[in-house]
């Protein structure tokens, strides 16, 4: 009996450090995909501000600056997501841009 006791206490253990370590994955993920979306946000209400100052100014060019991204994230159609440490560099580096 107490052998079992032993083998199911070391399996749980195992299961719930499994879990954990599953569920700081996801907060990770989650904490990058607010970090993006509020990083587009900006974005966006950036390029809205522009176009009405420029309605504004009746200046009708378009500025070249912000016509690109400064920041580009890795995506290629088969590649496989990042793993955790880089979810942590972008993350360390989203944090110090904002």
């Amino acid at each position: 009996m107490e052998c079992t006791i032993k083998e199911y206490s070391e399996t749980l253990i195992s299961e719930l450090a499994l879990r954990d370590e599953l569920e700081y994955e996801k907060e990770l993920k989650n904490s990058f995909i607010s970090l993006l979306l509020s990083i587009q946000n900006k974005w966006r209400m950036l390029q809205m501000d522009k176009k009405q100052k420029n309605r504004k100014n009746g200046d009708n060019k378009k500025d070249e600056a912000g016509s690109y991204l400064t920041t580009v994230i890795p995506y290629h159609a088969g590649m496989v997501p990042p793993d955790i440490p880089t979810l942590q560099i972008l993350i360390k580096g989203t944090l110090t841009f904002t």
